[in-house]
């Protein structure tokens, strides 16, 4: 009896440990996804100001210094949606890169 309480207590244990590392697991994927949108924003506002889209003319000069294959601004009023569309030679790229080109979670518009 003595010994199915100790397999069972210890089954037990391992079946917490378990669920100790995967919540842990799910917080820190949650952490990096939300630190990579904060992240994402910062960059659009920074963006936004660079391309002095705030007083509705785009500064494709200023923009294009910072990315050549940008070839709109997608902004929908009324809504979160204000981006920069990109066009690469590799539709795949900005699935895994920002704007800026560099390796990000978020996914781009492009065409």
């Amino acid at each position: 009896m003595q010994i199915k309480n100790r397999r069972g207590n210890r089954l037990r244990s391992i079946g917490y440990i378990l669920s100790l590392f995967c919540f842990l697991s799910c917080i820190g994927q949650l952490s990096f996804f939300y630190m990579q949108v904060y992240r994402e924003k910062s960059d659009i506002r920074q963006l936004r100001h660079t391309a002095n889209i705030q007083q509705g003319q785009l500064q494709w000069e200023d923009l294009q210094k910072q990315n050549a294959d940008i070839i709109g601004w997608l902004t929908i009023p009324g809504t979160n949606i204000d981006y920069p569309i990109v066009q690469g030679n590799d539709n795949r790229y900005y699935l895994t890169h920002n704007f800026l080109k560099e390796a990000h979670y978020a996914r781009r518009y492009f065409s």
